[in-house]
């Protein structure tokens, strides 16, 4: 069941992610540097672009985040036999047994 649900969560992280570092990091940086006199109290563009490449910074790790947290839910739920993958002890059982063999 959970296997059938982790690509919606993976896909609403995407989204998420994406909506956060366009529409509330990139566009009101781009907005503030570009026309400045729509902001009146922003003295200086120096904060406005520390801001961008923060954002650059997290637009640029977040495939790298986003894969943490697929591995760390494939382990926390166990579900790696679901796909497809097996599991270290797995992996330890079948050398064994292939070392008993020979």
């Amino acid at each position: 069941m959970l296997v059938h649900i982790l690509p919606l969560f993976s896909f609403l992280y995407l989204v998420f992610f994406l909506y956060l570092s366009i529409f509330v990091i990139h566009f009101p940086v781009f907005t503030t540097t570009i026309f400045p006199s729509r902001h009146p109290g922003m003295s200086s563009p120096i904060k406005p672009l520390h801001k961008a490449y923060g954002g650059l910074l997290f637009t640029y790790y977040f495939p790298f985040i986003k894969c943490f947290f697929q591995l760390l839910f494939l382990k926390v739920f166990n579900i790696s036999n679901c796909l497809g993958t097996k599991s270290m002890h797995e992996w330890h059982n079948e050398e064994e047994e292939e070392e008993k063999k020979r």
